[in-house]
């Protein structure tokens, strides 16, 4: 076990693994409600590497 310090105003601290795949998601939850109402949908680009990564689109509901 290990202590880290971190500042706060820099810091977030994902549940879960961050994989490329939770990170989209992360980021459309925290984009989407800073968005105009006539947004209808939100799409994230991940890339980790040649040809890897995660593309994730969400329509959302406002």
């Amino acid at each position: 076990m290990f202590d880290l310090q971190v500042p706060k105003n820099t810091t977030y601290l994902l549940e879960g693994e961050a994989t490329v795949e939770n990170l989209s998601t992360e980021l459309i939850k925290l984009l989407a409600p800073k968005l105009p109402s006539n947004v209808e949908a939100i799409g994230v680009y991940i890339y980790e590497g040649n040809n890897k990564g995660a593309h994730i689109i969400s329509k959302l509901d406002k």
